[in-house]
């Protein structure tokens, strides 16, 4: 294929606007809002009237619709054309076209917005209020991330919006979770194919991809850190170790649940991770180096389809597979 080499960036000077008390603020709201959330809101809303716990899913949705459509975010930067070199490019970064999957993602739990008011009775509803704790946390560091990955923290502090994907998609991976424990709850009932089960493993299906993708941004925002941070050769030895990552999480997340769209989205990322290292050459990295890393994210994707496909084989496996991890 053809390559366009990426340019090595020089160090950024640090940014005079942005002081530790901004810093440790972004930080401590990171750490303090899963918590919060955890602690207070399932109380509150055990003792708040039925439509409370919808509306809360509702009202978390919609202010990081809000957030995410704030203009001045780095990565909207480089889609207008402001920012043609971001200095935080890096090797493990997917292809354009791999972003797509956010309209998936956004529509589909634009309509778990309003699924969640159907009758109790329906499987769905009791899914999306099982997960909404972990939602709502999900959602409020989510636009937190939109509020720091921002020129103000390019460079040195990427670490900081690296942070607020992980608590946003290790919550993600509970509201996933809470989502299945009602599914299987309702099929022991009623069976896997009556319409209320089938309705709710389509709801689900948003909130795995979410999880999923969320998991590879993760990667991919803290090997912008150590791209901007690091020599090359760290953010290469990364790379690799962010490929086994995402198959580590997407296997174990589509197995625990028997969900095959954490692994698949997995793979989703990871192929466009590998074609984007098909695309360009990153300066500074030994180009067998750089071919070697192209191989093993092909391959982890492969991997992760594999898994993809043993959780959906069969709806006992993921029952069993949850006994393991």
């Amino acid at each position: 294929p053809t390559h366009t080499a990426a340019p090595a960036f020089p160090p950024r000077a640090p940014d005079p606007a942005m002081s530790v008390a901004a810093v440790a603020a972004s930080v401590t709201s990171t750490a303090l809002t899963p918590a919060a959330v955890a602690v207070a809101l399932p109380g509150l809303l055990a003792k708040a009237p039925a439509w409370a716990t919808p509306a809360a899913f509702a009202a978390a949705y919609w202010t990081n619709y809000l957030a995410v459509s704030v203009p001045g975010r780095l990565d909207g930067r480089v889609a207008a054309g402001e920012d043609k070199r971001p200095r935080w490019d890096n090797l493990f970064a997917p292809s354009g076209w791999a972003f797509s999957i956010w309209a998936f993602i956004f529509a589909g739990e634009a309509l778990l917005t309003g699924a969640g008011f159907l009758p109790a009775g329906s499987p769905l509803a009791a899914a999306i209020r099982a997960a909404t704790p972990a939602f709502v946390s999900a959602q409020l560091t989510q636009s937190l991330w939109c509020a720091t990955f921002r020129p103000r923290f390019e460079g040195k502090l990427l670490w900081v919006p690296a942070l607020n994907l992980l608590a946003t998609a290790a919550a993600l991976l509970v509201a996933h979770d809470r989502m299945t424990a009602v599914v299987r709850a309702a099929a022991a009932g009623s069976g896997l194919t009556s319409p209320g089960v089938l309705l709710a493993l389509a709801g689900r299906a948003p909130v795995a991809v979410h999880a999923g993708w969320v998991t590879a941004a993760t990667l991919v925002n803290a090997n912008s850190w150590v791209r901007a941070t690091f020599p090359v050769p760290a953010q290469a030895a990364l790379a690799t170790a962010s490929a086994y990552a995402a198959l580590v999480v997407g296997t174990v997340a589509s197995l625990r649940s028997g969900d095959p769209l954490v692994a698949a989205t997995g793979a989703w990322a990871l192929a466009a991770v590998t074609d984007n290292l098909g695309k360009r050459r990153v300066e500074g990295v030994d180009a067998d180096a750089q071919d070697a890393l192209r191989l093993t994210t092909g391959g982890i994707c492969r991997a992760l389809l594999a898994a993809a496909a043993a959780a959906a084989a069969t709806p006992a496996l993921g029952a069993a597979a949850k006994s393991l991890f």
